[in-house]
């Protein structure tokens, strides 16, 4: 009796996992997934020597259906993970939809990061201005959905598109 006992008892555990990894199966299948890639490049221009450099975020849709974008921005930083940051919405028509596999490509160009720099960072105990767009060094392009939910690329360096010395610009 105890032997029929043991082996319901692990019937019934294994038939348990196996009910619990289709649900988790099937609820993280139909969850929007998106994938970033970001790259460096330049345009070459009228002569041989002028380029223009950029970053190119683009945003792959990754889940089994179609996924709607209700807003992207450019998320500029002073340093990577920091809490001050200036946001910058990108102006195209939304929702954008992506179907599965389908990627949308943003460039970044340094006409983009030196537009910003009226962008000021308040510090609210001091109501003073503690730094501008023009401090900071990382961007990153993030994503969000109709429902609500936030994807954010990784940080890149601001390097290759800032120039030595801000002035004039």
């Amino acid at each position: 009796m105890e032997a029929s006992i043991i082996i319901s008892s692990i019937a019934l555990t294994i038939s348990a996992c196996s009910l619990g990894w289709n649900i988790y199966q099937f609820t993280h299948s139909k969850r929007g997934k998106f994938k970033f890639f970001v790259k460096d490049g330049f345009d070459m221009n009228e002569g041989a020597y002028d380029a223009t450099d950029y970053l190119l975020f683009s945003v792959v849709n990754i889940s089994e259906g179609k996924r709607y974008i209700k807003e992207m921005q450019i998320e500029y930083g002073v340093e990577q993970d920091d809490k001050t940051t200036f946001q910058r919405t990108i102006d195209i028509s939304f929702p954008l939809c992506l179907e599965k596999g389908e990627q949308y490509e943003y460039k970044l160009t340094p006409k983009d990061v030196h537009a910003r720099q009226s962008i000021l960072h308040f510090d609210l105990k001091t109501l003073k201005a503690t730094s501008t767009v023009n401090d900071a060094k990382y961007a990153r392009l993030v994503v969000i959905d109709t429902t609500g939910k936030v994807y954010k690329s990784e940080w890149r360096d601001l390097k290759q598109l800032l120039p030595h010395s801000v002035s004039g610009v």
